[in-house]
């Protein structure tokens, strides 16, 4: 992942926390010692960008119905 790709993926989880915060963006700010002015910018890219392509976390299923789990690992494929 390019240097831009992981900032970009760090600056929206941030603004998911603060979304979900409860506190408005000042204090958000304010209370992680963030420039507001830098938060409003990242808003705007995550507003601009479709919702479907925002990246979130996936939930892990681990199917074992067979039950015949011999191996300790796990196969992680994205869809």
């Amino acid at each position: 992942m390019s240097h831009c790709a992981q900032l970009r993926e760090k600056m929206f989880d941030l603004i998911r926390r603060c979304d979900h915060s409860g506190m408005s963006q000042r204090e958000y700010c304010c209370e992680h010692r963030f420039d507001r002015t830098l938060l409003h910018y990242w808003f705007k890219n995550y507003r601009e960008v479709p919702h479907d392509e925002r990246a979130t976390f996936n939930p892990l299923v681990i199917d074992d119905r067979d039950g015949d789990a011999k191996e300790n690992r796990i196969i992680v494929t994205s869809r």
